[in-house]
């Protein structure tokens, strides 16, 4: 899906040779790591509100990165770091953000449910189940977990956890479309 460019984070446009990938601009992120041709084989659309521009994903994640390390309003970015990376299967980059997210004040149920999302979309499902019954202690309110749980074992082919797990997450969270499904 199209994402955003967060306030504050510096982008340059240029266009591209038409016969290269999908039409539109080209952007990238001057504050990211220097792009090799490789990073052009996963690109992902810049929601412009007109034209459409197209970035490399792993500069996306780097620019979003470097302005969560500057300093800017942290919040709005890892949510939008988190989901790029999920969007983009990088599992492996988003399962260290998350865990070192675990230590920081305030954020660590955030970071529990989006955790249980990552190891579940990752394929490891196991982990996926142990993490989120582990977590579901600590932060019972957060929703995540009980879809992700839910989810898992749906995919382990254990349909009668999978409905039990929905049926706890329905009890505090009713109208969730995922675990009513």
């Amino acid at each position: 899906p199209g994402v955003r460019i967060p306030d504050g984070v510096p982008c340059r446009f240029g266009e591209a040779d038409p016969s290269y990938g999908p039409s539109g601009r080209r952007a990238v992120f001057p504050t990211g790591p220097g792009l090799t041709l490789h990073d052009f084989r996963s690109l992902v659309e810049l929601d412009l509100g007109g034209q459409p521009a197209w970035v490399p994903c792993r500069n996306f994640a780097a620019a979003l990165r470097k302005a969560i390390e500057a300093g800017r309003e942290s919040a709005p970015l890892e949510e939008a770091l988190v989901e790029a990376l999920v969007a983009f299967g990088m599992y492996g980059e988003a399962e260290a953000l998350l865990t070192v997210l675990l230590e920081g004040a305030g954020r660590r149920h955030w970071a529990l449910g989006h955790l249980g999302r990552v190891l579940r979309r990752g394929g490891r499902l196991k982990d996926c189940v142990a993490h989120c019954e582990a977590a579901l202690d600590e932060a019972p309110d957060e929703s995540r977990l009980y879809r992700s749980l839910t989810l898992a074992h749906a995919e382990l082919e254990d349909l009668e956890a999978a409905r039990d797990a929905a049926r706890r997450g329905i009890t505090r969270f009713p109208e969730d479309p995922t675990l009513r499904r």
